[in-house]
């Protein structure tokens, strides 16, 4: 997979142990071990992209290869262009599994894949800073006027809730970003899905953010299952989950903040 539809294309070298080279020429570019085999895949530009809906992405593939393994052994692959520098993506296998550490860094992993594409970390990011900091000001603002103090731990909740929007934010951006080139895709449900649910925990951690009374057992313990919930649906971009078990565990009363003497 290639970034784009003017990225150089480049093509790839399949080694099998069990049988010589039978590409002629082609170990002026890809050296050979010994004893095996080698196929020569040719990479075609693009002509359509597909929809990625988990990391919502245009998808532009070059080259595929699928072959049964007949001979045990270690099996290599080498990508070889004309161009001195060609970025590219490669997919092995066919079956998507996670570690849990693999799953939670998924949102940051996500990040890198724009950079890849060739988005700068402030476009990727904007729709981020800008839910949680103008959310912020707005929250802060109205307290203000109402004369409450919030807690500590009610301020980690409402931040934690506004970062779950703010990652939404990112993910609807990136959505329509991505449609724009590979046209609907009936796919695009998913991506919506892995928005709405970050949404409903934003909104919900708000609404215990709100209360400026002492937060309940109660509370606390959804404020747990909204930050369990966030990593699972890569919601907040780690750092709302964080506040999140923030908000759960942190005391009413801090040595250096007590509301109650304002």
């Amino acid at each position: 997979m290639t970034p784009g539809y003017n990225a150089s294309v480049p093509e790839m070298v399949v080694m099998s142990p069990g049988a010589a080279s039978s590409v002629e020429g082609l170990t002026k570019t890809v050296t050979i071990p010994q004893g095996y085999g080698a196929e020569f895949i040719v990479g075609k530009k693009p002509q359509s992209a597909e929809y990625e809906p988990f990391g919502p992405s245009a998808v532009f593939e070059v080259a595929s290869y699928t072959k049964e393994i007949a001979a045990p052994g270690r099996y290599y692959l080498a990508i070889v262009s004309p161009a001195d520098e060609t970025p590219y993506s490669i997919a092995v296998g066919y079956v998507e599994e996670f570690t849990l550490s693999e799953w939670v860094l998924v949102p940051v992993n996500m990040i890198s894949s724009h950079l890849w594409e060739g988005q700068s970390i402030l476009v990727i990011l904007t729709p981020f800073l800008a839910v949680t900091i103008f959310g912020f000001i707005v929250i802060s603002r109205r307290e203000k006027r109402k004369g409450s103090h919030l807690t500590c731990s009610c301020w980690l909740a409402t931040i934690a809730g506004l970062c779950y929007l703010g990652g939404a934010a990112v993910t609807l951006v990136q959505m329509v970003r991505a449609i724009t080139v590979t046209g609907t895709s009936p796919s695009v449900a998913l991506t919506l899905a892995f928005a709405i649910i970050p949404i409903a925990l934003g909104i919900w951690a708000l609404r215990i953010g709100r209360t400026s009374s002492r937060q309940t057992m109660r509370d606390r313990a959804w404020l747990v299952l909204i930050a369990v919930l966030g990593l699972v649906f890569w919601a907040g971009l780690i750092i709302g989950p964080v506040l999140a078990i923030g908000a759960a565990v942190l005391p009413e009363e801090l040595p250096f903040h007590n509301p109650a003497n304002k």
